[in-house]
Formats: structure tokens, sequence, C-alpha cells
């Protein structure tokens, strides 16, 4: 509420606000108490009709407040509705940044309270594949959105985070597999922006997937301007650093000098 009063000045934060006050309009009709809850269930509401560009995006930024506050048991119960709408709702408007940064928020509060068993649903599945699209994006504040919210997850601590390490690098190792096999020299753009978010969460990977994305980041070496090479060495001295204290697997330097590297 806050907030929205401190940037009502501007054409978003009116629309934002607009937004907060015909949601509080609504519940006051339905005489039903103005929960955060409810507040979530009306925005759901809104952004499954057919709305603008502008509207969808001040939508979606109360959204991602809203949740925020919301009971972790809300969140978890009504995950398959919220992991639909946020994908649904960026899909329909790819075109806007802004609903996808604010899409982006939503789905990292909504993936950050699950627990390790909804990391292997269909809804976990998409909200991953719509992160991982936009780690890659053009745009510098979706991308580092989306990295930013990969990196955190892959640092996840117990059960669920070594679930979710499991189920991310899998699909990054994929996403590196495909992006470095299309770079060349001409176009060399998409894989540079995997490479920085490949060195950060590189520490916190199993030893079989920093073999496979190594194997993959020294076939860049053909097509590496010199931009491209200081990445990736970044990325290779990532890989050899010592692993964190909780979770991680990198792989020992002696191993990747004597087997990756040599290859």
């Amino acid at each position: 509420g806050d907030e929205l009063k401190r940037t009502a000045s501007s054409p978003e934060g009116r629309a934002r606000l607009a937004v907060l006050l015909a949601v509080k309009q609504a519940i006051k009709e339905r005489g039903t108490p103005a929960t955060a809850s409810a507040h979530a269930a009306a925005l759901m509401g809104s952004l499954s009709q057919t709305q603008d560009e502008d509207t969808t995006a001040a939508v979606v930024y109360v959204l991602s407040h809203t949740l925020s506050v919301l009971p972790l048991v809300v969140l978890r119960s009504k995950f398959a509705p919220l992991a639909e709408i946020i994908t649904t709702t960026v899909g329909k408007h790819e075109a806007s940044a802004a609903v996808a940064r604010h899409g982006l928020q939503c789905a990292y509060v909504v993936i950050g309270s699950q627990e390790g068993a909804a990391w292997k649903t269909p809804q976990m599945a998409s909200l991953v594949e719509m992160t991982l699209s936009h780690a890659i994006d053009p745009r510098p504040k979706v991308r580092k959105a989306a990295q930013q919210n990969l990196v955190e997850f892959m640092s996840g601590e117990g059960e669920t985070g070594a679930v979710a390490r499991g189920v991310l690098e899998t699909r990054l190792v994929a996403l590196c597999t495909k992006t470095f096999k299309a770079c060349t020299t001409a176009d060399a753009s998409t894989s540079q922006k995997l490479l920085g978010m490949v060195r950060d969460v590189a520490p916190r990977l199993s030893a079989k997937a920093v073999t496979s994305i190594v194997n993959q980041v020294l076939k860049l070496l053909e097509a590496a301007d010199r931009t491209m090479l200081t990445q990736i060495l970044g990325v290779l001295e990532a890989v050899v650093a010592p692993a964190p204290e909780e979770g991680g697997d990198a792989l020992p330097a002696a191993e990747l000098s004597a087997g990756t590297v040599a290859k």
C-alpha cells in the first residue's frame, strides 16, 4: 500500500493504485473480509479476463506484492491455479517487459513457498520453463530477474533445495546444450547471456552436470571473441572453485584439467 502511494504520481503507479482500489471495492461489495487471500483471488479473477497490456502489468504487480503476504498454507494449496494464471498471463503478453518482470516475481514467491514434492509436478515444470526462457531474454531487466531467481533456487537448503537443484540442473544442462550448440561467431549473444548465469550456479551443480556443461562451454571457444572468452574463463574458474559448505559438488580442479579440458 505504501509503495503504491509513493509511486502514484507515475502512470504505472496510478494504474496500480486503480487496480488496488477496484479490488478493494469488489471485495467490499461481496461482503467478505478484506484478507490477503481475498485480494489474491480477485486479482487472479481479473487476470483470467481479457485486458490491455498496461492494465495486466498493473494487476500482476499488485498480485506479486499480495502473494508475498499470503499464508504459506494458501500458497501451497493454491499452487496449481497460481502456476496456471502466472504462466498463461506472461505467455499472453510476451512483448511486455513489465508483465514478464512482475510475473517472474510472482513465480519467485510461489516456487519458493513449495515443498520438495511440488518440484515433480507439471505446474512446477511450467514455471521453471518460463523462468529459464526468460534467463536468456534480450531485455536486461527481465533476464536479470529470471537469472537471480534461478541462482537463488539453486542455492536452496535442506531436502527441498536438493530436489530443486536436481530438477533445475537437468533443465539447465538441456538449455546449455541447445543454446551453445546453436552459437556461431555471427550470433553469440544468447550464449553470452547464459554464460553469466552458468558461472553463478556452477558451484552448486553436481559433478555430472558440471562435466556436461563444461564440455559444451569448451566448444564455444571456436566462436568466442574476447568478451566471450573472458566469460568462458569465468565459468571455468567457478567450476574449479571450492564447493559451498551446504550442497554443491563442484568438480575438483585436477579432475577438470585431466579429464574434461583434455577433450
